[in-house]
């Protein structure tokens, strides 16, 4: 999954956007993969079934934010 979306980041970086602001523009890419996988297609399914506290949802958007520097610093 992971590498899919880096492929994806690195098409949309080469073919529609420009490289500045490069780490900004990976942070906003993996808080909108967050927010599309966890905040909509989990979120619904899973909220019922397994109890989320605000620590564990930190450190997803933290591992999400590590995510879009990571993508940013190596493309």
């Amino acid at each position: 999954m992971a590498s899919t979306l880096g492929v994806v980041f690195f098409l949309l970086v080469d073919r529609y956007l420009n490289r500045k602001y490069l780490w900004l523009k990976g942070i906003c890419f993996s808080m909108i993969v967050w927010v599309g996988f966890f905040g909509t297609l989990l979120g619904q399914s899973v909220e019922e079934k397994l109890l989320q506290d605000i620590s564990g949802v930190m450190v997803t958007i933290a591992a999400h934010l590590a995510f879009g520097l990571g993508l940013a610093f190596f493309t």
